[in-house]
């Protein structure tokens, strides 16, 4: 009886090692400047570099979103470029080693002030962060044919909320295996005594 408790013991602690070693697996990413400014004529194709980083290596995915105002809550950049009569162009997914620089490119047709925001992320979903657009264009201005209001927010990925609850299972697993050790031990130490 007595090695049956000590082969459970061993267990949960090979258990609780385990899960220990996933937890601390993450993603760093970061992007620079914090803002980007494009400034110019219209039908002027404007370009700027961008700096990624990321640890470990991997693919970075680029997207951007567009607001009417100047704003810094990513709900209102809940448009595309399409729908503002200007382009944006730039690798979709970029594969970083450590540090890569990646050319942004603008073009307008109306002339205004753009605001928008480039968000990076991860492969895996662990790890985004974002860049400030501002453009202001000058030059004739151009009647759009029309302006289509989308609701596109930008949401949370998917694989974040999977991550999450996978950390979640993971704190109740350690906290059984916790009051199962108490309980080992304690029966342990009334036969000892």
């Amino acid at each position: 009886m007595r090695w049956l408790n000590s082969f459970l013991f061993l267990l949960i602690i090979l258990f609780f090692i385990i899960f220990s070693i996933s937890l601390s697996s993450s993603s760093e990413l970061g992007i620079s400047p914090p803002k980007i400014k494009f400034d110019g004529d219209v039908n002027e194709r404007i370009c700027k570099n961008i700096n990624l980083q990321s640890i470990p290596s991997g693919n970075v995915f680029l997207k951007d979103s567009w607001s009417d105002k100047s704003s810094r809550d990513l709900r209102e950049y809940n448009k595309k470029s399409d729908d503002l009569g200007i382009a944006v162009s730039y690798p979709e997914k970029t594969f970083v080693s450590e540090s890569s620089d990646v050319e942004v490119c603008f073009f307008g047709t109306e002339s205004g002030k753009f605001y928008g925001v480039l968000l990076a992320d991860v492969e895996n979903g662990n790890a985004g962060v974002g860049i400030w657009i501002e453009s202001e264009l000058n030059g004739e201005f151009s009647e759009k044919s029309s302006i289509s209001l989308k609701e596109n927010e930008i949401k949370p990925k998917e694989s974040q909320s999977i991550v999450l609850t996978y950390l979640m299972y993971e704190v109740i697993f350690l906290i059984i295996c916790f009051v199962i050790l108490f309980y080992l031990f304690s029966r342990a130490k009334r036969g000892i005594e």
